[in-house]
């Protein structure tokens, strides 16, 4: 009943609202590894070669329930001339079973039959996003790993290893402090990660050995120039430590993590595309009550930015994501607590007295459908 109350308010709020872009809607059969794709495959379409997800469909479920196994049917709002590419399970498409595996630049054919789509599932060591794009069906600290790796101190991101569950040694480093009243002792994470040769155009990746720990996994940027013993420091924090002028609090959600992520040997205005890779205990998700999908990274620059932040996959222990940030800085990995009907009630109201801007309200609208 509170849907239906939710979506009669949402379709008036909606009626007054115009936009330019049109629908475009593509459909077919998705293979994987030569056979009609499992329930649960993930079709995504990306705009002009960015990461940017104009729509995407998981098939065998929602409103491809019942459908012929394999079938995909997207729709998504783009505009004339707009370039759209596909992933399968975030995977590249392969030439196979019909494929078209080139970009399509949208015009007035609105409806796309017949749009095969074909991939290869990804062996161990491969980096991934989606558990169901490996081979193994498990993708664990973003690579394609033999298992889940469910120990508090194993990683499948390490060094020589890649894809192999791998007990990590502890990299912490203690500092205390006593006086005559007393003393304190704190205990923080810190990883110094090393690139030597990065060529003028091309992408690193460092891998941290403590994802356990510091929750980020690997961090990835592109160069625009050569450069040697290119540095990146990743460490665990405090907003005080950090000595920005806020802290994040409030009584909507809670902070998993302060992270210091600095860099050496390399300006960031030599840097882009650069993408920070971190998980989340969905321990620390159902002590607070946090909707995995309100996790985000935030970076600070004089005042919190929430960067672009979405979940890459998830297994038994964690939910992993993927942040796009303009550089290095003090960040903060946060959550809000699921959202309610009435808060949603709230929203609206807020909305309609001028409290609150629209896109805030679609925020609160796309929250608590997610939440039921």
């Amino acid at each position: 009943m509170n849907k239906i109350y939710v979506s009669a308010l949402i379709f008036a709020l909606f009626a007054s609202v115009s936009f330019a872009a049109s629908p475009y809607f593509f459909r077919g059969y998705v293979h994987v590894d030569g056979s009609l794709a499992p329930n649960g495959t993930i079709v995504e379409i990306f705009l002009n070669g960015t990461n940017s997800v104009l729509g995407s469909a998981v098939v065998g479920e929602g409103t491809l329930g019942g459908t012929p196994q394999g079938w995909y049917t997207v729709g998504f709002e783009g505009n004339s001339e707009n370039t759209v590419s596909f992933r399968v399970n975030n995977l590249s498409l392969i030439v196979a079973n019909g494929t078209n595996v080139t970009a399509q630049t949208l015009g007035s054919n609105i409806i796309h039959d017949s749009f095969n789509l074909s991939v290869n599932k990804s062996s161990n060591g491969v980096a991934c996003l989606y558990a169901i794009g490996c081979s193994s069906g498990f993708c664990t600290d973003s690579y394609c790993c033999n298992s889940a790796c469910g120990g508090a101190s194993e990683d499948c991101n390490v060094a020589g290893s890649l894809g192999t569950c791998t007990s990590t040694a502890t990299t912490s480093t203690s500092t205390g402090s006593s006086g005559g009243g007393g003393g304190s002792t704190s205990t923080t994470t810190t990883e110094t990660l090393t690139v030597a040769n990065i060529n003028a155009g091309s992408t690193a990746t460092v891998t941290t050995t403590n994802s356990a720990s510091l929750g980020v996994e690997t961090i990835q940027f592109t160069s625009s120039v050569s450069a040697t013993n290119v540095q990146v420091t990743v460490k665990e924090t405090t907003a005080t430590a950090a000595s920005v002028s806020v802290a994040i609090s409030s009584s909507d959600g809670a902070v998993y993590k302060y992270l210091e992520i600095t860099k050496t040997g390399i300006q960031t205005s030599q840097m882009s595309s650069v993408k920070i890779n971190f998980k989340v205990p969905k321990s620390w998700l159902a002590s607070n009550n946090i909707d995995k999908n309100t996790v985000s990274l935030n970076r600070y620059s004089d005042g919190w930015t929430k960067l672009a932040t979405t979940i890459r996959s998830e297994d038994a222990n964690y939910v992993y994501y993927t942040a796009d940030t303009p550089g290095f800085s003090t960040f903060a990995i946060t959550g809000q607590k699921s959202t309610s009907f009435f808060d949603l009630i709230s929203k609206i109201d807020d909305y309609y007295k001028g409290r609150i801007t629209f896109f805030d309200l679609i925020s609160a609208i796309d929250l608590y459908y997610k939440s039921q």
